[in-house]
């Protein structure tokens, strides 16, 4: 099928289909936020950004980790009475810590999409979300009527790309984080799902796709970006089943993706059109990077899996480190909990290994029995890595990690630093220069109600931040981020 007519004929063509706006019902009851646990006002939401001059820094930061810090995530959860139901909800909030000899300043701003530049303007929610139902609500042209842009971020060229899943991404100044408009890579993939993990290649292109489980058929779009922003190339592919999946891996010839058993099928809203079905199983594709239009299923046991770490080929193998759930609670019902205040009882992610023999056909899942998500990777590695990420060590964190972790595939736990039990940290990102590998990360600390950022030498998490900095507010909690070097 040409990619002008799937566009044309199968996306343009109806709002419906865009967004299953005939599923949702305009009868929804207000939520007011809640004080029922210590931690909520994490998930609180914000009105207004920050602006802070100059962070008080404990210990001493060092100059090859200067640069930019950036974050994103859902900050907008309440407008005039009406409070979104699900933390995927929230429109997007970009933070910057510029970190130089001088200090650490911190400022954000929201992202101006076109759904909160008129609902600033209406002082009110216009939209459905993908799983909050407004009162009144008006319909939606595209995918970007209702695009957020909460979910990660990507330094592309002189840009500082905020990335939703659902529709394009938006192009920020990435000094001031002002918005510069809707990065559209071709006219016809205007308003298309754009996932918020894009991978980038050693050649400077880009990787990236869109999940589509709505319309006749299911559908994977997969784009290759070169580096002058062109599209490349691009595939549509039919699902076999409608599986919800996040991200994707890829090693040198392949890309790899990992279709739950968590089924779109109907539901009032996007999320709650989505059921846990374990008598499907899930799935992982592999596709050629010369051959987009040839995917292979490979049929796995029923699990989630919203990230990946690293993957690598050798001869017809290839390794995927997952972070994989053993159902999809979280997303149905966890992030809504977390919304009204309660603690959701969910187990968390472990990283697991599948191992994909090309010939035979066959998968083999080695889980390792650690619990980590938001896994980051040096993007250098060719085999097995050390992989960091979040992790829970004290036993009353049963939805997020209090921790940041270490593990290799093949030693397991290397090692891990706990902030404490009252501590929320969110995921790191590692940071290499010259001489020294660096982690660094944002916590909650809801015991004393302020958030910070902390730095670790990757490879000694157990001695501790070599520095932090904290502030006097709290930050809403987010999803991902990125970090600049000063000498990139």
């Amino acid at each position: 099928m040409k990619r002008r007519h799937f566009i044309a004929g199968s996306l343009a063509a109806s709002g419906t289909v865009l967004l299953p706006n005939a599923l949702l019902a305009a009868n929804n009851p207000s939520l007011t936020a809640t004080d029922k646990t210590p931690w909520q006002k994490g998930f609180a939401g914000v009105p207004e950004p920050f602006n802070t001059n100059s962070l008080r820094i404990e210990g001493k930061w060092p100059a090859d980790a200067y640069g930019s810090f950036y974050r994103n995530g859902p900050a907008r959860m309440e407008r005039n009475g009406t409070r979104l139901q699900h933390w995927f909800d929230g429109d997007g909030m970009v933070h910057r810590f510029n970190i130089n000899a001088k200090g650490i300043s911190h400022r954000s701003q929201f992202v101006a999409t076109e759904k909160y530049l008129r609902e600033e303007t209406a002082q009110r929610f216009l939209y459905n979300t993908t799983g909050t139902l407004i009162p009144n609500a008006s319909n939606a042209r595209n995918n970007d009527s209702v695009n957020v842009a909460n979910t990660a971020l990507l330094p592309w060229q002189d840009e500082l790309l905020a990335l939703w899943e659902g529709g394009s991404a938006y192009s920020l100044n990435p000094e001031t984080l002002t918005t510069q408009g809707e990065k559209i890579w071709s006219d016809e993939l205007a308003h298309v799902p754009f996932s918020a993990h894009p991978l980038l290649e050693k050649d400077g292109s880009l990787w990236n796709f869109g999940f589509l489980p709505y319309g006749k058929e299911a559908r994977l779009l997969i784009y290759h970006i070169s580096p002058n922003s062109k599209v490349i190339g691009f595939s549509n592919i039919v699902l076999p089943q409608r599986g919800y999946f996040h991200a994707f891996a890829q090693t040198t010839d392949y890309l790899i993706f990992y279709v739950s058993a968590c089924i779109y099928e109907q539901g009032e809203t996007f999320l709650s059109a989505f059921h846990w079905r374990p008598e499907v199983g899930s799935k992982i594709i592999v596709v050629n990077k010369n051959a987009l239009d040839k995917p292979r299923w490979f049929d796995v046991p029923a699990e989630f899996v919203f990230h990946f770490g690293n993957a690598w080929q050798d001869n017809n193998n290839i390794h995927v480190v997952m972070a994989s759930y053993k159902d999809a609670s979280l997303m149905l019902n966890g992030m809504h909990k977390v919304m009204v205040g309660e603690q959701p009882e969910i187990e968390h992610a472990h990283i697991t290994i599948a191992n994909i023999d090309l010939q035979s056909g066959k998968v083999t899942l080695n889980e390792s029995g650690v619990n980590l998500e938001f896994p980051n990777y040096s993007p250098d590695a060719a085999g097995p890595t050390t992989i960091y990420g979040t992790h829970a060590a004290s036993p009353e964190h049963k939805f997020l990690g209090d921790s940041l972790a270490a593990i290799h595939p093949d030693k397991g736990l290397l090692n891990r630093y706990c902030f404490g039990a009252k501590v929320i940290a969110e995921e790191p990102l590692l940071i290499s220069s010259t001489k020294n590998s660096y982690l660094i990360a944002s916590y909650y600390n809801y015991d004393k109600q302020h958030s910070g950022i902390a730095l670790f030498h990757a490879n000694k998490l157990n001695d501790g931040p070599i520095a932090q900095a904290a502030m006097n507010y709290v930050l809403p909690l987010g999803f991902h981020g990125c970090f600049v070097p000063d000498n990139a």
